[in-house]
């Protein structure tokens, strides 16, 4: 299952930030990263994907008051995914695939050693477009992950 990534509107970053009443500088330090970042990704398309991790956009999400599903739509193909749950489907993708977590790593670009371990400390590390690949790797819909968090 490959998910469409929807196309988000920069502006619609810097509008919830204002709407907020938020400077530029107390949402960077809210989702720490730096006041660049936070400019590259009020102008730059795409740049959420790159520039943030699911736990900070969530965080991004909850600071401003702008619920995810305005910004990304309803996810496909069942409940919300808890980082447990991604866990469990990529364990069940190698076993079907004959992987290791090292070789499912290489075949979508990431690694996702940590996801064991740690499913909820690897979302604080990985950018979207990590959660993305991974995702859409094990047929799952990566909004689902974001709602499950």
């Amino acid at each position: 299952m490959t998910t469409t990534v929807p196309i988000v509107a920069p502006c619609r970053f810097k509008e919830a930030r204002e709407a907020a009443g938020l400077e530029v500088e107390v949402l960077a330090r809210d989702l720490e990263i730096t006041p660049e970042s936070v400019w590259d990704l009020e102008m730059c398309e795409g740049e959420w994907r790159t520039c943030l991790s699911p736990v900070q956009l969530l965080r991004f999400c909850r600071t401003t008051a702008t619920p995810v599903i305005e910004l990304f739509g309803a996810p496909e193909g069942g409940s919300p995914l808890t980082p447990v749950d991604l866990a469990r489907s990529i364990q069940d993708y190698c076993g079907r695939e004959g992987l290791s977590l090292g070789g499912f790593g290489e075949r979508v670009g990431w690694e996702v050693d940590g996801l064991h371990d740690d499913p909820s400390g690897m979302l604080q590390k990985i950018p979207m477009d990590g959660l993305i690949a991974i995702a859409d790797q094990v047929g799952v819909d990566w909004r689902r992950v974001l709602f499950g968090l």
